[in-house]
C-alpha cells in the first residue's frame, strides 16, 4: 500500500497546484496516467479540502484526504481499516501555502485551442514560482469553466483527465476520518 500511496501523494501536488485557484465545490471522475499506467478515481473538492478515492492496480480502493486547514494528509486503507497521517507539506517548496499564495504566484498563458472529447477547449501553460524552481504544466479548459478537462505536466509523465464534473456542495463528512479507523504505525 505504501508505495502506491506515495505515488498518489506526489501526483496530488500537480492536482492541488491547479485546484488551488478554483473557488468551487465539485465532484468528478478523475482518471490519471503515470508513465503510461492508468488509474481511476473519484474526486471530491470543497474549499481547502479534497478527497480522492483511487482504485490501485489490484482493484483495491485507497483514499487520500487532504486538509489544508489542519495541514494534514491522510491515506486510508479501507480493507485494513487503517490510515497514515502526513503533514501537508510534500517536501516541495511550491506546496507550502499554495492554496493562499497561488493567485499571486501563478502565471497562465493561453497557448491555443484544441478539441478534447468533442469539446472546444483552451490550452494554457501554467507556471508557478516556487522558492527554488518553476513548476510548469498544461491545463485544457472549456471557456468559462474553472475545472479543466485535462491537466498534464510539461514532460508528459503525469496526466489528469476530469469527467462527469458536478458543481455542488460536498458533504463535509467526506473530508473526515471515518469512525473505527485506526492510525497505522510507520
Amino acid at each position: 500500500m505504501r508505495s502506491f500511496l506515495e505515488k498518489i501523494l506526489m501526483l496530488s501536488l500537480l492536482f492541488f497546484v491547479n485546484a488551488a485557484a478554483w473557488a468551487v465545490s465539485f465532484d468528478a471522475n478523475l482518471d490519471f496516467t503515470v508513465k503510461g499506467k492508468k488509474y481511476t478515481s473519484k474526486l471530491y473538492y470543497a474549499d481547502d479540502r479534497s478527497r480522492q478515492n483511487v482504485r490501485n492496480d489490484m482493484g483495491e480502493e485507497e483514499i487520500l484526504i487532504v486538509r489544508k486547514d489542519l495541514k494534514k494528509m491522510w491515506y486510508l486503507d479501507p480493507n485494513l481499516k487503517t490510515y497514515y497521517e502526513r503533514p501537508f507539506d510534500l517536501n516541495v517548496p511550491a506546496s507550502i501555502g499554495i492554496f493562499d499564495a497561488i493567485k499571486n504566484r501563478a502565471e497562465e498563458t493561453l497557448i491555443g485551442t484544441e478539441k478534447i472529447n468533442g469539446h472546444e477547449v483552451e490550452k494554457y501553460l501554467i507556471e508557478i514560482d516556487s522558492k527554488d524552481r518553476k513548476i510548469q504544466f498544461y491545463a485544457w479548459r472549456k471557456p468559462g469553466e474553472q475545472v479543466p478537462l485535462k491537466v498534464m505536466d510539461v514532460k508528459n509523465i503525469v496526466t489528469f483527465e476530469y469527467s462527469d464534473v458536478n458543481y455542488r456542495e460536498q458533504d463535509k463528512s467526506l473530508f473526515e476520518l471515518p469512525a473505527g479507523i485506526k492510525k497505522a504505525e510507520r
